[in-house]
C-alpha cells in the first residue's frame, strides 16, 4: 500500500508537471476566441512551475490516491485521471485567458463516451444506469445553463452573460456525470462560486456586476464529484433517508 501511494505521489508530481509544460505548448490560437487575434498576453512562458506547476501537481497527487483509496487499479481511475487533467487545463485556461478551448471540451466528450461504454457494457453502473442517464444529463447540464444565461441576458442587457463555453464544459460533464450526478455538480458549483464571489465582495477585490470566469468553479466541482464519488452518494443517501424519516 505504501510503496503503491508513494509511486502514485511521484506520478501526481510528473503529471503536474508534463500539464504545465503541455499548456505552454498550445497553439495560440487555441487561448482565443475565434473573432480575436492572438496578442502579448499569449506569448512566452503562459505558466510557471512555481508556484502554478506546484500547485497543478499537488492536485494530481492528492487525486491520484484518494482515486486508488476509493477505487483501486482500475480503467476507472485511468479515465477518470486522463479527464482531470484535461479539466485542470480548461480552468488554467479560463483564468488566464477566459477561453475554455473547444480541443479540450472534445476531449472531455470523448472521455465521456469511452466511460459511459465502460460503466453500461462492463455493468458497473457508477454514474450511469441507463443509456438515457448520459443524454439526460448532458440535455439538461448544458440547457440549464444556457436558460440561465439567457434569463440574465434580458435582466441585465449584457451580450454574453454567460459564456458559450461554460455551455458547452457542462454539457460533456453531463453526458460524462450523466442523471443525477450532473444535477449533484451544478449544485456544487452554485455553493463553490457563490462562496468564492461572495467573498471577493466582502473583501472589497470586486464589484457585484464584474464579470468572471464560471468555468474555473464547474473544473473544481468535476474534480470533486470524480475524486469523492462514493462519500458524496453516501452522504447524499444518507441524507434521502432522513428525509423518508
Amino acid at each position: 500500500m505504501v510503496i503503491n501511494i508513494t509511486l502514485l505521489i511521484v506520478i501526481g508530481i510528473i503529471t503536474g508537471y508534463l500539464t504545465m509544460r503541455l499548456f505552454n505548448i498550445l497553439p495560440v490560437s487555441w487561448l482565443t476566441d475565434y473573432n480575436e487575434s492572438p496578442n502579448e498576453k499569449h506569448a512566452g512562458k503562459r505558466i510557471r512551475f512555481c508556484p502554478e506547476g506546484i500547485v497543478t501537481s499537488i492536485i494530481f497527487c492528492i487525486v491520484s490516491v484518494l482515486l486508488f483509496i476509493s477505487f483501486g487499479l482500475s480503467p476507472y481511475i485511468i479515465i477518470s485521471y486522463i479527464t482531470v487533467v484535461a479539466l485542470v487545463i480548461i480552468a488554467i485556461s479560463d483564468i488566464k485567458y477566459t477561453i475554455i478551448p473547444d480541443q479540450f471540451v472534445v476531449l472531455v466528450g470523448i472521455l465521456a463516451v469511452i466511460f459511459i461504454l465502460y460503466d453500461l457494457l462492463m455493468h458497473k453502473n457508477i454514474y450511469h444506469t441507463s443509456y438515457l442517464s448520459p443524454i439526460i444529463g448532458a440535455v439538461f447540464g448544458g440547457g440549464i445553463i444556457y436558460l440561465i444565461g439567457l434569463i440574465g441576458k434580458l435582466l441585465f442587457k449584457k451580450d454574453e452573460a454567460m459564456g458559450f463555453g461554460d455551455v458547452k464544459l457542462l454539457f460533456v460533464a453531463g453526458l460524462y456525470f450523466g442523471s443525477p450526478g450532473i444535477f449533484i455538480v451544478l449544485l456544487m458549483t452554485i455553493l463553490i462560486s457563490g462562496i468564492y464571489f461572495s467573498t471577493l465582495i466582502i473583501a472589497k477585490k470586486t464589484q457585484k456586476d464584474e464579470n468572471k470566469a464560471l468555468g474555473p468553479h464547474i473544473v473544481v466541482a468535476c474534480i470533486l464529484y470524480i475524486t469523492f464519488y462514493p462519500q458524496i452518494n453516501r452522504l447524499i443517501q444518507a441524507y434521502m433517508n432522513l428525509m423518508i424519516m
